[in-house]
């Protein structure tokens, strides 16, 4: 019998099986029960999903194989976050959403073109290390890889928001993904506490959205608007698209809560929920 993508995918990783808790074990009926609730929910449940936590306490990150559908979430995710239920669902939902998206295809065919774009000034850099005045040569190279990690930010975000409504959607909590990322956010600030020249990664060099922005950073930074940057940081971000997403998808949110956006957008992301929820529905009925 063919070996599914998952196996193919395992066997790839060394160790990974026995490194790993897999959906047998009784202590992943909790975590799985939360996956499988977001899968449904993105109506990708026809493909062959694999949910292991990886046992690396040390760090607390979470991937997936768009391929496979093999979804890996460090164990150091429950200690250094301390998470609940709807806070792992808020980091599964980012995981699934990147597939729902079609992620991986888009930044294949990008990189594809990046490298095409690329390749004539490659040889410009190298001799630039020698050579000094021919690195203004090799400025089209900066200007590709800043493009690039604008195309990584810009898909994070879609995550982070595509999650946030598998998370309403399947009945859970969307204020839960602002936890995670204030929580993110106090990790950032116990390492610099420890390290005080640790700096973020400028922005348009980063293929991550800050979580939130070092104040002492921006106040350096000449001319800029504090306040502004501090509202684009993910975490603000993910604060504000929370009332949207309930009128989106129908739910009730606060009264204190206002949808802070056009009409006419809200109206066309609110149709483009419905023809997926349909599409969506017409696929669960089939099955």
């Amino acid at each position: 019998m063919a070996k599914s993508k998952c196996e193919e995918e395992e066997q790839s990783r060394p160790g990974l099986t026995k490194n790993s808790l897999g959906s047998d074990r009784p202590e992943m009926q909790g975590p799985l029960m939360i996956f499988n609730r977001l899968v449904c929910a993105s109506g990708l449940d026809n493909r062959n999903w694999e949910f292991r936590v990886v046992l690396n306490p040390m760090t607390a990150n979470a991937s997936i194989s768009h391929e496979s559908g093999l979804v890996l979430v460090d164990i150091g995710i429950f200690p250094h976050l301390n998470i609940d239920d709807d806070e792992l669902a808020a980091v599964l939902a980012h995981e699934i959403a990147h597939v729902l998206a079609n992620h991986l295809n888009e930044d294949r065919s990008w990189t594809y073109m990046a490298n095409v774009v690329a390749l004539p000034f490659v040889p410009f850099e190298l001799l630039g290390q020698y050579v000094a005045p021919a690195l203004i040569l090799a400025f089209p190279l900066v200007a590709v890889r800043s493009f690039m990690a604008f195309l990584s930010r810009k898909r994070e975000k879609e995550a982070d928001y595509i999650g946030m409504m598998l998370m309403v959607d399947a009945g859970f909590d969307p204020v839960a993904t602002v936890s995670v990322w204030r929580k993110w956010k106090e990790i950032e600030d116990r390492e610099l506490s420890v390290n005080p020249w640790l700096l973020q990664t400028p922005q348009w060099r980063s293929t991550r959205p800050h979580v939130s922005w070092n104040v002492t950073q921006v106040a350096d930074s000449p001319g800029a608007d504090q306040s502004a940057i501090q509202s684009s940081s993910r975490m603000r971000e993910t604060e504000r698209w929370i009332p949207e997403i309930l009128d989106i998808l129908g739910k009730k949110p606060s009264a204190t809560d206002a949808v802070a956006v056009p009409s006419i957008a809200l109206t066309a992301k609110r149709r483009r929920w419905e023809e997926f929820r349909k599409k969506r529905d017409e696929s669960h009925s089939e099955n």
